[in-house]
């Protein structure tokens, strides 16, 4: 009785093991057949993309002027805003380079010869961008070029300049060819003659603006 038990026990279990294994080889090539996915993306590797290329942006907001010295004085400014056009390319996920047209606009207070003062700047630009696998993407900018100051003097109102200029900003790339940002700048500006005898030593201009890229 014993061992008639065993041998039943045995073959059952021998059975249900053929069964299992035969069911196993039938779901194989089923699954692998109904697979659609990404297998880099679903083991957290990420795809890579050509993300070369010309693009575009715009950017504005508003500034910050030092105080402006002439005729050893210092006079306070206001009414400050400054925006920025570019066309640049991108050479990889971190590298590109542009050039640029920036314009910053503020009043003098205090001061008998000058009053409005407006500067129209061309920067060539290098850019680093911080690649990681958030939509966010930090970046730090470097420029220098000449800058055209208008200013509303009676004499030699224009004066041009060198000028450069730092940048610490953040992108938000999106799905389509259109990507926001938005930046913190710093850019410094030589001494200029804007009147016979009247100079305007070098000052700053601090400026934060938010805008739209669009690649091709």
């Amino acid at each position: 009785m014993f061992y008639k038990f065993i041998y039943q026990f045995v073959s059952l279990k021998r059975s249900f093991i053929a069964s299992a294994l035969a069911l196993g080889s039938l779901s194989i090539p089923v699954s692998a057949d109904t697979y659609t996915g990404d297998l880099s993306e679903d083991l957290g590797g990420s795809v890579s993309t050509d993300t070369s290329g010309l693009y575009i942006s715009v950017g504005a907001g508003a500034s910050s002027t030092q105080d402006i010295n002439h005729s050893n004085l210092d006079h306070s400014t206001d009414g400050n805003w400054a925006g920025e056009a570019a066309l640049g390319y991108r050479f990889n996920k971190n590298f590109r380079l542009e050039g640029s047209y920036a314009f910053s606009a503020f009043e003098v207070d205090g001061s008998s010869v000058i009053e409005d003062v407006s500067v129209h700047s061309y920067f060539i630009n290098a850019y680093y961008d911080m690649a990681n696998d958030s939509s966010w993407t930090p970046y730090l900018g470097f420029g220098f070029g000449e800058s055209l100051v208008d200013t509303d003097a009676s004499f030699d109102g224009d004066e041009t300049a060198g000028t450069r200029q730092l940048k610490l900003g953040v992108s938000y790339d999106t799905a389509s060819n259109a990507d926001f940002f938005g930046e913190i700048v710093w850019q410094g500006i030589d001494e200029i003659d804007v009147n016979e005898g009247t100079n305007i030593d070098n000052f700053d201009i601090w400026k934060g603006q938010v805008g739209i890229r669009f690649s091709f």
